[in-house]
């Protein structure tokens, strides 16, 4: 609730706000210090605000270990998806249907299977893991080193990065059904 500038005690007050991108999923931080006064060049009785302090971009901009995991794993699922991405790309659209018949094209397929379960599978837990590490971030912001499971909920609920996190896994999950129906229904033939 805000209560107005008049009724507040003269003296210095600190905010510290947190927002979460509904986009991105991405929190950012800061604090705003103020003081609240009777101004010597204003009206009397009229409260003067004033900023003592602004935000700490550096406290903001700074990577710390938790971070730097998060663009690791993103990085990492990013990998796994356009290496798993070209490799249907060859065996589907570059491969001749005379290359896709040939018996070292199966050897080279049968080869390759574990190789896109392993991409597949990367993808899928880096996707689990940076979001984890998405919500220690922000639950670290707001409540100091407690991990709050009701906040990763909301996370996932509340945000477009929640939601669009929620698709890509459906999406993973199917790729890997659909993957795993593939290799079953080729092996009882």
């Amino acid at each position: 609730a805000l209560i107005a500038p008049a009724s507040l005690p003269e003296g210095g007050y600190f905010v510290r706000w947190v927002a979460v991108s509904s986009d991105d999923g991405h929190t950012t931080y800061g604090s705003i210090g103020f003081n609240v006064g009777f101004s010597s060049t204003g009206l009397p009785g009229e409260p003067t605000l004033g900023p003592s302090t602004s935000n700490n971009l550096l406290g903001i901009q700074t990577l710390d270990a938790v971070s730097l995991l998060g663009i690791a794993w993103e990085w990492l699922g990013l990998c796994a998806l356009l290496f798993w991405l070209g490799m249907l790309v060859v065996e589907r659209l570059i491969m001749g249907e005379a290359e896709r018949n040939s018996p070292m094209f199966e050897r080279a397929r049968k080869r390759g299977s574990p190789l896109q379960w392993l991409c597949l599978s990367t993808l899928l837990v880096s996707q689990v893991v940076t979001l984890m590490l998405r919500a220690t971030l922000l639950t670290h912001v707001l409540n100091g080193n407690t991990f709050d499971f009701s906040l990763l909920g909301r996370l996932i609920a509340g945000t477009d990065y929640g939601q669009l996190w929620l698709v890509r896994l459906v999406l993973i999950g199917i790729a890997l059904l659909m993957f795993w129906w593939t290799n079953h229904s080729q092996r009882n033939m």
